[in-house]
């Protein structure tokens, strides 16, 4: 992963898994590798929103695997499975887009995003 995108960004992906998985237990969050051949190819993290609903807070796959992606997303969901709805977030990436509308979503909302300096927040 950290080859294919630009240095800021995947410095700013780690930093941001660490945070999650240093903090599992104060937000609850939920978390989901995924290993072929003992390398990490997939990494899911994902927390309850309230009683029906759940949101996937980030998620990265190995691009050479195809599926790859669609697995993370069922095996995360298992995650939550008393839940009813999720929230997969955005999709200012080509192609993330495309991915989330073949998931079959049962609706859609527009956001948008906040820039502020040259980080997107």
């Amino acid at each position: 992963y950290r080859q294919s995108r630009n240095k800021e960004t995947s410095d700013s992906d780690l930093k941001f898994f660490k945070f999650c998985l240093d903090n599992k237990k104060k937000y609850g969050i939920k978390t989901i590798f995924i290993l072929i051949e003992n390398k990490v190819v997939g990494v899911a993290v994902g927390v309850k929103f309230n009683q029906d609903s759940w949101v996937s807070l980030h998620a990265k796959v190995d691009y050479n695997n195809l599926g790859l992606g669609r697995l993370l997303q069922q095996e995360q969901a298992k995650l939550f499975k008393e839940c009813e709805l999720c929230s997969l977030g955005g999709d200012r990436l080509p192609g993330i887009g495309t991915f989330k509308h073949e998931l079959n979503p049962i609706q859609g909302i527009t956001h948008h995003y906040v820039i502020t300096g040259s980080h997107l927040s």
